[in-house]
């Protein structure tokens, strides 16, 4: 499939699946640009298949988050005040930047640290109430984290971390924002800290003003001129449902209105292969006036 520009679709849009087997339907599909991500089965020899698949179908890949899927689930937080939990989080991403190394892989994009650890199950939904982490603690933990990564990335791979989503019943149960990176503010208080590379999801951002009464296209006008790497997909505003963008019309309004063609773009979409070829197109075709 030809993109005007390297569009990357979401390696999580096949459930059910081991990686080797996502990417393989993707790549048969004709889709070469492909970002690896969370949802995935484990799998054993995954960096072999993966090699074998990108020689095979001449594959570029991208690497994100929560990737690749260990043999059992936890939360990455790393800006966890628990040190186990923490030190779990920086070797689990550490080895991840190793792969990217060996698979060719430039931009590694990490999610923003929480004050609170959330279990596997809770992810996406309404978090159980925990005691929060002391705010200050917890950014110097993500500060000093990152530091540790940045060393293990030497120069050959770029660093990002991804805003984070709160959603209203989030906000509701813990009477404050329990994430560290999820809007402007939060953006230019880490900026101050260290050279953060912002991973922008708009989805999450819409979500996240939403339930912050921020403004969607003051927050996103700013932010996309902050960064060179986009995930892009749809929603009501309320959860982050990786819908269609076709009838998204406030997210439409900010992609008209600002060049993407020089960043990289991920397209979160996690529907059927008809629909998400149908908004790969669409996708191409703004980017392309």
């Amino acid at each position: 499939m030809n993109n005007i520009q390297n569009i990357f679709i979401s390696s999580s849009c096949i459930r059910g699946k081991t990686t080797s087997e996502a990417v393989k339907i993707l790549a048969k599909e004709g889709f070469i640009d492909i970002e690896l991500s969370g949802g995935h089965l484990y799998e054993e020899n995954l960096q072999e298949n993966l090699g074998n698949l990108k020689e095979k179908f001449n594959l570029n890949y991208s690497i994100h988050n929560y990737f690749p899927p260990p043999k059992k689930n936890f939360v990455l937080n790393i800006a966890s005040c628990d040190d186990l939990l923490l030190k779990k989080t920086i070797d689990f991403y550490k080895d991840t930047i190793v792969l990217c190394k060996n698979l060719n892989v430039k931009k590694y994009g990490m999610h923003g640290g929480f004050l609170v650890d959330p279990k596997p199950k809770e992810l996406g939904k309404t978090i159980d109430f925990h005691k929060l982490y002391p705010r200050n603690e917890s950014l110097d933990r993500m500060v000093q984290s990152y530091n540790s990564l940045k060393q293990t990335a030497e120069n050959k791979i770029k660093l990002y971390f991804e805003n984070n989503v709160i959603t209203k019943k989030n906000l509701k149960k813990f009477k404050e924002n329990p994430f560290l990176l999820t809007n402007k503010k939060s953006y230019l208080e880490l900026k101050k800290k260290f050279d953060l590379n912002l991973l922008l999801d708009l989805a999450h951002l819409k979500v996240s003003c939403n339930s912050l009464n921020l403004n969607f296209y003051e927050e996103a006008s700013f932010l996309i001129k902050e960064t060179d790497y986009v995930h892009i997909s749809g929603n009501k505003g309320e959860v982050d449902s990786n819908e269609s963008i076709v009838n998204d019309h406030e997210l439409i309004k900010i992609l008209k209105e600002n060049d993407i063609k020089t960043k990289t773009v991920t397209l979160e979409v996690y529907e059927n292969l008809t629909a998400i070829k149908t908004n790969l197109n669409f996708l191409n075709k703004i980017i392309s006036k």
